[in-house]
């Protein structure tokens, strides 16, 4: 009775450590499904993002900004006006100049009046 009681014991152990051995091999698999799932999420949601470049890529806008852009082409009844940085600087001098000689504000006078005097 007692080779009976202890063969159960012996052989309960057995089966409780293999159920613990599977029931952590589960998780642990389970655990890497999740992963390579959120993997995948994350790959779909770049190939969409990839995709919709492409797409935006093949539109004729963006063919057209790109010839003009990088190797200066123009339709034939388009005029092509080149701009230096230097011409810029001159720009913004000329308005700082301008703005400088721009009369004082008049709080007391109402607005149809400053734009008046503004333009008139």
């Amino acid at each position: 009775m007692v080779i009976l009681f202890a063969i159960g014991i012996i052989l309960a152990v057995v089966i409780s450590s293999s159920a613990i051995r599977q029931a952590y091999r589960s998780k642990k698999i389970e655990s890497e499904v999740n992963a390579l799932q959120e993997e995948a999420r994350r790959i779909q949601s770049e190939n969409e993002r990839i995709s919709q470049r492409i797409s935006y890529y093949s539109t004729p806008h963006f063919i057209e900004k790109v010839s003009k852009d990088k190797i200066s082409l123009q339709k034939p009844d388009e005029n092509v006006i080149i701009v230096s940085q230097r011409q810029i600087a001159e720009s913004e001098d000329a308005s700082e100049k301008k703005e400088e000689n721009l009369p004082a504000e008049q709080p007391n006078l109402p607005n149809y009046i400053k734009w008046w005097r503004l333009f008139f």
